[in-house]
């Protein structure tokens, strides 16, 4: 959910989680790459390359746990903060509630959004 989480709110709860803690380490990136996409046609479920995709990438180690992010598109920001909190929720630190508020809060939308379809 991270990934496709608002890259403003990200950004906010990001900061939340680097307030009490040292500057993490950056393992690497954020690069900006390209990866397949894979699709899986709805009549017959089977799978085909639809494309290449630009993404952003990113590794950290937060609160003595490693994690990582990819994003679509070249927000390199954004990227290194879905990672740091993707750290700080497998770390149990303390902004930890406001990872898992935005998660859920990302998964409304999204919801939302596939309902309207």
């Amino acid at each position: 959910m991270l990934a496709q989480a608002d890259a403003a709110s990200l950004a906010v709860v990001a900061d939340e989680c680097l307030a009490a803690a040292p500057t993490p380490l950056v393992h690497f990136g954020p690069d900006v790459g390209t990866i397949m996409l894979t699709m899986r046609e709805p009549v017959e479920a089977t799978r085909f390359h639809l494309g290449e995709v630009l993404v952003t990438r990113c590794q950290v180690e937060h609160r003595e746990t490693v994690a990582w992010a990819m994003r679509m598109g070249d927000d390199r920001a954004s990227t290194l903060a879905a990672a740091v909190c993707d750290a700080e929720f497998a770390a149990a630190g303390p902004a930890s509630a406001s990872v898992e508020r935005l998660v859920a809060e990302t998964r409304r939308h999204l919801d939302a959004e596939r309902a309207e379809e």
